[in-house]
């Protein structure tokens, strides 16, 4: 088994090539997330700190199709975090990256209450992106009780929203809060006053 300087090194190697000669070439998008793979079951788990880089590089040149197949493959990848505590799962938010939200949610829909060290949902974070709307509505589709989420500042992604002029994505996280049971509502409107 390597160490966990080796993989890092391993993992840093990676995403130097990632970086240098990617360039639209899919067959070494896969190759890398397949290496991604064999890191991820070399350290049985365990979370290394940088572990999401090249997940990170493969969001941001588009290749979410290789991610959601890694993600199929090995579910587990879910539960990998970076220094800042994010996942697959949150950073497929950040990047607005609706089908691989969408998947991962009806797979594991435990994922939505996945949180970064500030206590940032996958809908906080896709709300606070000004394209975040197709990730925002693919998550209240899986999970509208996930509107009423907040951080460790007490920001829910609807207040978010209202508070930076982003009434198309307030408006979509107010509409799927009226979907609620009335139980439900209750305890939305208690939880965002």
């Amino acid at each position: 088994m390597l160490s966990k300087s080796e993989l890092i090194d391993t993992q840093n190697d990676i995403l130097d090539k990632l970086n240098d000669n990617m360039r639209d070439d899919r067959k070494q998008a896969e190759d890398f997330a397949e290496k991604l793979a064999k890191i991820y079951d070399l350290k049985d788990g365990k979370e290394i700190f940088g572990d999401l880089k090249i997940v990170q590089e493969l969001l941001k040149k588009n290749y979410d199709d290789v991610l959601i197949n890694l993600f199929i493959e090995r579910q587990g990848i879910i539960d990998l975090r970076d220094e800042n505590e994010r996942t697959l799962f949150l950073l497929a938010a950040i990047y607005d990256k609706s089908l691989l939200v969408e998947i991962v949610l009806e797979n594991r829909p435990d994922a939505v209450g996945q949180r970064d060290k500030y206590g940032n949902t996958a809908i906080i974070v896709a709300a606070r992106q000004k394209k975040g709307i197709n990730t925002v509505k693919a998550i209240l589709k899986v999970c509208p009780e996930a509107a009423g989420q907040q951080n460790k500042g007490g920001q829910s992604a609807k207040s978010w929203a209202l508070n930076n002029g982003n009434y198309e994505m307030f408006n979509a996280i107010k509409a799927a809060a009226n979907e609620f049971s009335p139980e439900r509502q209750a305890v939305w409107e208690i939880l965002n006053q």
